[in-house]
């Protein structure tokens, strides 16, 4: 169905500051061309999101704080200023595993599953959180800042995000871990018969995961406590 993307995945090619830059400034060439595009049908974007969040939540077990917590973000999101400077389209996967390197050093994305109505800061935020593993993997690696100050000079040379939008990069993060940690615990929900050794293996990573993601999340009782007026 699909055309193979041509050249090696990135993640299996050892970074520099020089491919990090141009890997910056793929995703700004994105963005800027998701700041144009007019879809002829409104897209799934954050609230359709959120609202899948609720629903899936729902209808499992001992998950209070995670509804609490969509609809808190539900509210904070849609106050958060939305234009085509700062607001489209973005893929909110771009990882080096995502993207091949081509042997003319064109980088091809693929991968759009995830693709959404978004804030770009929040699919830039995705991005540079995703180089560490790259970097972890290869001995001699620029150091974490060093490659995010690379990344983000490559993606200036294409799009720029406005700089007001980094104050809103807790809900953004909120956002992308609240939406991992709906689909993490809707997977593991599944009953599963004779489940091999490695399938075990991942779904005790995978719970240990959203147990972690879940301590982040507060209570409608603990958010009304530390919101009451003091006597």
């Amino acid at each position: 169905v699909f055309e193979q993307a041509p050249g090696t995945r990135l993640d299996q090619v050892p970074p520099s500051e020089e491919m990090i830059r141009k890997v910056g400034a793929a995703l700004g060439r994105l963005h800027r061309l998701s700041s144009s595009f007019k879809p002829a049908e409104k897209p799934w974007g954050y609230s359709s999101v959120l609202g899948w969040c609720i629903q899936e939540l729902k209808e499992l077990e001992d998950q209070e704080d995670a509804v609490w917590e969509a609809t808190q973000l539900t509210d904070a999101l849609d106050a958060v200023h939305r234009t085509k400077d700062c607001f489209g389209l973005v893929h909110f996967d771009f990882r080096p595993d995502n993207l091949f390197l081509g042997e003319d050093g064109q980088i091809t994305v693929i991968d759009f599953e995830d693709c959404m109505l978004n804030w770009y800061a929040c699919d830039l935020d995705i991005a540079v959180s995703g180089l560490k593993d790259w970097l972890d993997s290869f001995p001699g690696s620029p150091e974490q800042g060093d490659a995010r100050l690379a990344f983000l000079n490559g993606y200036r040379t294409q799009f720029l995000t406005p700089g007001h939008m980094w104050a809103h990069l807790p809900k953004f993060r909120r956002f992308s871990r609240l939406y991992r940690y709906t689909r993490i615990v809707r997977a593991i929900g599944e009953p599963v018969e004779g489940e091999s050794a490695e399938a075990a293996a991942l779904r005790g990573k995978l719970e240990a995961e959203a147990a972690d993601i879940a301590m982040h999340f507060q209570s409608a009782e603990t958010f009304e406590e530390n919101n009451r007026p003091e006597d």
